[in-house]
């Protein structure tokens, strides 16, 4: 719980506030999940290469600022904070621009699954918002695979209807993402 301020109770966003000896106090953990919808973003592309191929060239936009910047425009920076690259329990601290902001945040690597998922969580406060995260790579017959991009929300109704800007920004980048590494592969780069 932690202290915000010695006023009234009030409902918020991601949680709930209340009154506790004239303090208003926020129980996030409970009320975070159970006053806010989950909303999935996900974007497919089919691509003319073997998951291992697809999987080689995620793992390498993660290695260095230049192969992160080359995925998509709006990627500034990558740093691996803690662990190497994609292992699990790494932590990643990434800059990119989403919806004409720069947001700075850290991700910790949750699963990997080579050749195959590569899921991650945000990091508080950006965690509270955004719980998981994953690429997916899936065969689909010879030398073709189905790139999948998921990001679940947490977002009420007050979020969904004043962060939509945001939510369509993040379904534009995530789509522009598989289009590049799709371009990328088959024209074999």
């Amino acid at each position: 719980m932690y202290v915000l301020s010695q006023k009234s109770a009030l409902y918020i966003q991601i949680g709930l506030l209340y009154t506790v000896s004239g303090f208003a106090v926020a129980h996030f953990e409970q009320t975070a999940c159970s006053c806010a919808l989950m909303i999935t973003i996900e974007d497919s592309i089919e691509v003319q290469a073997a998951p291992e191929k697809v999987y080689e060239w995620l793992v390498r936009r993660f290695e260095s600022n230049e192969n992160y910047r080359a995925w998509h425009p709006d990627h500034i920076s990558i740093c691996w904070i803690k662990g190497t690259a994609l292992e699990e329990g790494s932590v990643v601290y990434a800059e990119e621009y989403l919806h004409g902001e720069l947001h700075k945040l850290k991700f910790r690597i949750t699963e990997v699954v080579p050749n195959r998922r590569i899921a991650y969580r945000a990091l508080f406060p950006a965690s509270l918002f955004a719980p998981g995260n994953a690429f997916v790579i899936e065969p689909k017959g010879e030398d073709t695979s189905v790139f999948t991009a998921t990001g679940l929300l947490r977002a009420g109704p007050l979020f969904q209807k004043l962060g939509k800007k945001q939510i369509e920004a993040t379904k534009l980048h995530m789509k522009e993402e598989g289009e590049n590494l799709k371009a990328a592969l088959e024209a074999g780069k």
